[in-house]
């Protein structure tokens, strides 16, 4: 395990998926600490999650084992963490374990507010990454889509595929900044379609760390689902 940086896909409710990744996040651990970055908290919670890990290993010595669910609960919270929209319980062992382990933890995405301004045209998108043309756009506009069963006017695909680039690349852009702040290899945890190479998060970080080594695995289904269109 030499990477710089680790990619693990997911399908978001797909419980085994969760499990076996968990085994694998302790496994790495095993071999040396990194930094656990997560698609379900926003980047522009960072500074309140560093404070509330500050807070919390104040007092993790006096805590017991049974306040773990709860200190996780708390850390969750000031990163964003959207307990309506994402399934706790499947999150939540995740965060336990970077706290039994003193992992730091690392909020990566674009807020839903931000994503919603860049597909309504209020708020400046992120750039192409190098080598981004007229095929990529296509492959993402067709990805946004599938993602949606066709159902979307037209008029809103190129939007929301302008939204789902800006999301990748703040993503890349958080995992290039926590490796630089920490110095430690980062785990990314995240929907199989943020790990496209050809569109997603692994060709912005490629352009922000051109020598770095950088592994996506995408976990799909056993009947062989394509879990690569729509949105994560």
């Amino acid at each position: 395990y030499s990477a710089d940086f680790v990619l693990l896909g997911e399908l978001h409710d797909n419980v085994g998926q969760h499990r076996l990744r968990l085994r694998w996040l302790e496994e790495l651990a095993e071999a040396h600490p990194y930094a656990l970055a997560l698609e379900q908290c926003d980047a522009d919670r960072q500074e309140a999650l560093d404070r509330a890990r500050a807070a919390d290993a104040q007092h993790a010595k006096e805590a017991s084992a049974s306040d773990l669910a709860s200190r996780a609960r708390r850390i969750a919270e000031a990163a964003g963490f959207d307990f309506a929209g994402w399934n706790w319980d499947l999150y939540r062992p995740v965060i336990e374990f970077a706290l039994r382990r003193g992992l730091p933890l690392i909020a990566a995405n674009l807020s839903p507010a931000d994503t919603a301004k860049v597909a309504q045209g209020r708020a400046t998108p992120a750039p192409p990454p190098p080598g981004w043309g007229i095929d990529e756009s296509e492959k993402m506009q067709a990805a946004i889509r599938k993602g949606h069963c066709g159902l979307l006017p037209e008029r809103a695909v190129e939007a929301m595929a302008v939204a789902q680039r800006t999301r990748d690349a703040r993503i890349a852009r958080a995992l290039a900044d926590a490796h630089e702040r920490t110095g430690l290899s980062v785990v990314l945890l995240a929907w199989n379609g943020h790990l496209r190479r050809d569109i997603g998060v692994p060709i912005h970080l490629a352009a922000l760390r051109r020598d770095d080594r950088i592994v996506a695995i995408a976990l799909l289904e056993r009947h062989g689902a394509d879990d690569s269109a729509g949105a994560g």
